[in-house]
C-alpha cells in the first residue's frame, strides 16, 4: 500500500518537473532572461514519462509507437530514438516487461503468458 502511494507521489513529482521545464523554456523563449533553468536532466524526464505512461496503460500495456506518441505530447523536443532506448533500458533493468509486442509495468504483466515474445522480469525487483 505504501509502495503504491510512494510510486504515485514520485510520478506526480516527475510530471511536475517536466511541466516546470516546459514552462521555463517557454518563458526563456519569450525573452524572460530571469527564468531559471530547472535542475533536471532530460533523460530523467523521458524515463519518468515512460514509466508514468506505462503505469497509466495498466493491463493493456503499450507499444513502442504508442509510448513515443505519448512522450512526444509531453516532451515535444524528445529525439526520435530516445523513447526506444529508454524502453530497452527499463526492460533490461527489470522495470518493464515486454509481452507480445507491448510493454507493461511489472504489476500489470498478463498472467499465464509464455512463449518467444515474452521477456521475463528479473527476480527480486
Amino acid at each position: 500500500m505504501l509502495n503504491a502511494e510512494l510510486e504515485r507521489v514520485r510520478n506526480q513529482i516527475a510530471e511536475l518537473k517536466i511541466e516546470e521545464a516546459l514552462l521555463t523554456k517557454m518563458l526563456r523563449r519569450m525573452g524572460d532572461n530571469n527564468a531559471k533553468k530547472p535542475p533536471t536532466n532530460r533523460a530523467l524526464g523521458v524515463k519518468s514519462a515512460v514509466l508514468n505512461f506505462a503505469f497509466e496503460a495498466g493491463g493493456e500495456g503499450v507499444t513502442t509507437e504508442e509510448m513515443r506518441d505519448a512522450v512526444e505530447r509531453t516532451i515535444p523536443e524528445v529525439a526520435k530514438d530516445t523513447v526506444r532506448s529508454v524502453l530497452s533500458r527499463l526492460k533490461s533493468d527489470g522495470a518493464l516487461a515486454f509481452v507480445r509486442g507491448r510493454y507493461y509495468v511489472k504489476e500489470f504483466v498478463p498472467q499465464g503468458e509464455d512463449g518467444p515474445n515474452v521477456t521475463p522480469l528479473r527476480s527480486g525487483q
